[in-house]
């Protein structure tokens, strides 16, 4: 590598010196020179960037990968990144390390993944929230730029919301929860796992500002206490996703008033969408995707990308996934970068046009 930096910088002065110095040929062979100089230059660099790629895939992984999670362990987005993660580990013969560093609304797993290196041995689990909601909401006061500190990887799963209510509120669906709130302007309270910012804070204030109803949010630590609270009438409802409900449901320790998909949930076939209540602007599901440090090698990328599509791919997976609730997700590198880039211009309206807010 020392010769080819060595050679490559030669050329770089040969071209300047040709460039700054008077001619002393005529200018036709002048201009050949420039042309095959300047050619030969740019052949070198290509087979320089394409060597150090090739390299850079044939070495990785050359030590354990960390997983950097920002939420506890048992949540959504922790299950399905140790469900990839454990055959990740497999499939590179290194070991994969799930490290939960919650709080914050993510900022301190943000900011250490864009201060590591960036050669794919250091991953995050991204989503709706720290991608696209945090900095619609923070505007300039968020310490990374997501499209400028990171690079995406794969999409693992896309998880779609419920809201559910309190086991006694005299509401069987949405439209009876609407009218019933509509009565008592501001006494109604609604659990906000994870505090200010995240989807299902977004989604209650798009929720109120289409039905017009006034209901107060109580923050939480995250699901588990925010359901809790549900369970306990301390709030009356809660948008949530079904990896922590679905048992509560059944077990009735708490009602399903709606869901926040395009198609009735497989698992409660009989409770309606909120398109079928007539609030269709509430159809939304959060995802989940491995991001890495901006100027990860291509290769890198490409190699982490493949791997785990075959792994969203395989039978046990897709139904692990499908009993939290998920949707399993995968695709190419391309397709992943395409979706996440997409998705900002869409979730920045939803926020400005629900008018919520950092407390």
């Amino acid at each position: 590598m020392g010769q080819i930096g060595d050679r490559t910088h030669v050329d770089l002065v040969t071209v300047g010196h040709f460039k700054d110095c008077p001619s002393t040929e005529p200018e036709t062979s002048m201009g050949l020179l420039r042309s095959i100089t300047r050619t030969t230059l740019i052949a070198l660099i290509a087979t320089v960037l394409t060597f150090s790629d090739a390299t850079a895939q044939a070495d990785f992984p050359s030590k354990p990968i960390t997983v950097l999670v920002a939420a506890p362990p048992g949540g959504p987005s922790d299950v399905t990144t140790r469900i990839v993660a454990q055959r990740l580990a497999t499939r590179l013969g290194r070991s994969v390390v799930v490290e939960n560093r919650p709080g914050a609304s993510g900022f301190i797993v943000m900011q250490q993944l864009a201060r590591s290196a960036a050669d794919g041995h250091t991953l995050a689990l991204s989503s709706l929230v720290y991608h696209i909601l945090n900095p619609a909401l923070y505007k300039e006061k968020l310490p990374y730029d997501p499209e400028r500190d990171f690079v995406p990887v794969a999409l693992l799963a896309r998880v779609p919301y419920i809201l559910v209510a309190a086991p006694g509120l005299p509401a069987n669906d949405v439209k009876e929860f609407i009218a019933l709130a509509k009565k008592n302007p501001g006494k109604f309270n609604y659990g906000l796992p994870g505090g200010s910012g995240n989807t299902s804070h977004i989604l209650m204030e798009m929720l109120k500002k289409a039905a017009d109803i006034d209901i107060v949010p109580v923050p939480y630590q995250g699901d588990a206490p925010a359901l809790m609270a549900v369970m306990s009438n301390q709030v009356e409802v809660a948008f949530t996703t079904p990896l922590g409900a679905t048992s509560l449901i059944k077990a009735g320790k708490l009602k399903l008033l709606g869901t926040a998909t395009a198609e009735r949930l497989s698992t409660f076939p009989n409770t309606k969408t909120f398109a079928q209540q007539g609030l269709p602007a509430l159809e939304s599901s959060t995802w989940f995707s491995f991001i890495a440090p901006a100027g990860t090698p291509r290769a890198v990328l490409e190699r982490l990308n493949a791997e785990i599509d075959q792994i969203l791919q395989l039978p046990e997976v897709e139904k692990q996934l499908q009993d939290l609730g998920s949707v399993p997700a995968g695709g190419s590198l391309e397709a992943t970068q395409a979706f996440m880039r997409a998705e900002r211009p869409r979730w920045t309206r939803r926020v400005e046009d629900s008018g919520a807010k950092i407390e």
